[in-house]
Formats: structure tokens, C-alpha cells, sequence
């Protein structure tokens, strides 16, 4: 997942690197057992199938242990997966599906355009407290992807009771719960942000449906661009 240099002043709130490493082990069973619940893997994969449809090099940000890269490995694509935690890359390795390389998405080690498509999914970049290090980000995204290029970011909506300015990510490993610190994507600076990467927002959605407009009652808070030309 996303790299942070925030401090952590509470013991009992880990490093996000520190985090994502401790769940790594128990990542999919755990998404298995939450996320499941409203959106099955199938429905999942149609979805990112539809979107990226007559695209063939995909960039996952984030990847984690690689889930949606072998949702998608069935529908031909090459996938790149990028993620910060050593932990999460060793259990996607172990499926031997698509490319895995261990990097911050601050500086992603690619040379400029070259995905047809690139995504960040679950709240990738929650981890990222400041406006400018979102920037920092959303350009990096832009410069990597060709021109006409397809960009999906999939963020909590900031306006949930759970979340907020800064809000604690607790996830559970059988009886113990790990916990970290989460930051919010509003809307605004998504626009913003967009606008100055030169990546042009096609839809603002809640959820995993392109006729699921967002609101502030949403679930997710779901950017859909494209890079200019």
C-alpha cells in the first residue's frame, strides 16, 4: 500500500509500511470476509474488464497482494503491480500473475507513457496527508500513462461518520486489531488536483457503477480521467 512520512505519536498506531506488512498474511481473507459482502469478485471483475476494455499494459498502485491483478490476469491484460510493503509483494509473487515491483508511488520507477491504464484501488493514497503530496502522486500517475490513457482512483468518501480529516484505519488479524492513520480526499482537491496533473475527469462516482453519481452520503469517492492529449 501507500507510503507515508507522517509521525505517529500514538505507539498503538503503526507506520503504514509497518501495517501493511502485518497484514499481509491475512490480507485476502480478511477482504474476503468485509468486502465480499457487497461486491462479489465476479461483479469486480466485469467491472474493471468493461472499463479497461481494448487496453492492454495495466499499472495497479498499491496492488497489496495482488487481488484484482488476478481478477484481471483472465482477460488477457499485462499487469504491473507497485507497492511499498516487501509483505504484501511476497504473497502476491506466490500466484505468478503479472509483474511485481517494490516502490513508492512517489516516484514510481517507469519511464513516461507507457500504461494504456493505470488504477489505485481501496484507498491507496489515504495514507498521503498533504495536498502536495497528492499532486506529487496524481502527476506521477499522468506521466506514466499514455495520452488517452485511462486513470481510476477509488478513495473512502471523506464524508462518512467513520472518516473525516484524519481517521483511523483498523483492520482485524483473528483477535488482534492493527490500527493506522488515514487522511481525506475531498472532492475539491480531487478536481483540483486532476485539473494540474492534465488528466481530465470524466466521472465522479460513489460507488462501482458508472451510473452511481457521488454524493455526500456515498460510500467510495471514485475519480474516473483520462490523460490529455
Amino acid at each position: 500500500m501507500s507510503q507515508s512520512k507522517t509521525k505517529c505519536v500514538d505507539e498503538s498506531i503503526l507506520d503504514p509500511r509497518d501495517f501493511w506488512n502485518e497484514m499481509a498474511e491475512h490480507y485476502d481473507e480478511y477482504v474476503a470476509s468485509t468486502r465480499y459482502s457487497f461486491f462479489r469478485p465476479e461483479e469486480e471483475a466485469n467491472f474493471f474488464n468493461e472499463l479497461f476494455r481494448g487496453r492492454h499494459l495495466i499499472l495497479d498502485l498499491g496492488c497489496g497482494t495482488g487481488r484484482t491483478m488476478r481478477l484481471l490476469c483472465q482477460y488477457g491484460y499485462e499487469l504491473v503491480g507497485v507497492d511499498f510493503s516487501k509483505g504484501m509483494l511476497r504473497v502476491a509473487k506466490r500466484h505468478k500473475v503479472g509483474y511485481y515491483i517494490l516502490s513508492s508511488i512517489l516516484c514510481l520507477p517507469f519511464p513516461d507513457s507507457i500504461f494504456d491504464a493505470t488504477f489505485s484501488l481501496h484507498g491507496g493514497l489515504s495514507h498521503f496527508k498533504t495536498y502536495h503530496e497528492k499532486l506529487h502522486i496524481c502527476q506521477e500517475i499522468a506521466r506514466v500513462t499514455k495520452s488517452g490513457g485511462l486513470v481510476f482512483i477509488d478513495q473512502p468518501n471523506p464524508y462518512r461518520k467513520d472518516k473525516g480529516e484524519t481517521y483511523i484505519v483498523e483492520w482485524s488479524i483473528g483477535q488482534k486489531k492493527i490500527k493506522t492513520y488515514g487522511y481525506a480526499f475531498w472532492p475539491r482537491d480531487v478536481k483540483s488536483i486532476l485539473r494540474k496533473s492534465q488528466l481530465r475527469l470524466k466521472y465522479l462516482l460513489g460507488d462501482y457503477k458508472l451510473n452511481k453519481r457521488y454524493t455526500k452520503e456515498s460510500r467510495r469517492l471514485i475519480a474516473i480521467a483520462s490523460k490529455e492529449t
